[in-house]
C-alpha cells in the first residue's frame, strides 16, 4: 500500500502544507481560563457548605469584583441549571440490572447435606433443602434419568439393550456354527489322512 493512504480514493491522509491556520486570542484563552477558576471555586464553595451543613450561617463573602446582588443573581441561576452531560445522570439513574447482594448470616444458611456435627446441634432434626435455580433443577433431573436408563439397560428392558442382545445372539450362533465346520473340516482331513497310510 502506498503512503498516503492509496485506498481512500483520492482524500489525502495527511493535510498540505500552507493552508490556513486558526489561532486563539491570548484574551480569549485567559478569559476561558477564568471562568473555569471561577466554576471550581464556586464547587468548591458549594462542597463545604454541604459539609458544613449549616454549622455557619454566615452567607457567602462576594466575590472579587461582583457586587453583593450579582453573586445573589449567580447562585440562583447555579440552582436552576440542570447538570448537563453525563454527571447529572450519574445521582439520578439507577441500573436495574444491578444487584445488590445481601450479606447472610451463617445460622440462615442451609446445607444440602448435614454433617453429623450439624446434625447434632440442630438436634438430629432434618434440614430443609436449598432451592435450586431452573439448570440445576435440569442437571440432577438430566443425570436421575440417565442412572436409570443405564439400570434399565444392564436389566435388558430397553429397546436398545434388547437390540442388542439380538445381535448377539446372532453372533454367537454364527461362531457356533463357524466352529462346528471347522471341527468337521478337521475330523474330514484326520480320517483322510488316516486312509492314506
Amino acid at each position: 500500500m502506498p503512503v498516503g493512504g492509496g485506498g481512500t480514493k483520492g482524500r489525502k491522509k495527511f493535510t498540505q502544507k500552507g493552508g490556513n491556520r486558526h489561532f486563539n486570542n491570548e484574551e480569549e484563552i485567559l478569559r476561558q481560563q477564568d471562568e473555569i477558576k471561577k466554576q471550581r471555586e464556586e464547587e468548591e464553595n458549594e462542597s463545604s457548605e454541604d459539609e458544613a451543613t449549616g454549622a455557619s450561617s454566615a452567607p457567602k463573602a462576594p466575590k472579587k469584583g461582583a457586587s453583593s446582588d450579582e453573586s445573589d443573581s449567580s447562585d440562583d441561576s447555579d440552582d436552576e441549571k440542570p447538570i448537563k452531560g453525563v454527571r447529572g445522570l450519574v445521582g439520578q439513574v439507577a441500573n436495574p440490572n444491578r444487584v445488590v447482594q445481601k450479606n447472610k448470616k451463617l445460622k440462615d444458611l442451609t446445607f444440602d447435606a448435614p454433617a453429623p456435627a450439624a446434625a447434632a446441634a440442630t438436634g438430629g432434626a432434618p434440614v430443609a433443602p436449598q432451592a435450586l435455580n431452573r439448570k440445576e433443577r435440569e442437571a440432577l433431573e438430566a443425570e436421575r434419568k440417565k442412572a436409570e436408563y443405564l439400570k434399565r439397560h444392564a436389566r435388558g428392558e430397553t429397546e436398545e439393550a434388547q437390540s442388542d442382545m439380538a445381535r448377539l445372539a446372532i453372533i454367537r450362533k454364527q461362531r457356533e456354527e463357524a466352529a462346528k465346520k471347522r471341527e468337521d473340516e478337521k475330523k474330514a482331513k484326520e480320517t483322510k489322512d488316516a486312509a492314506k497310510k
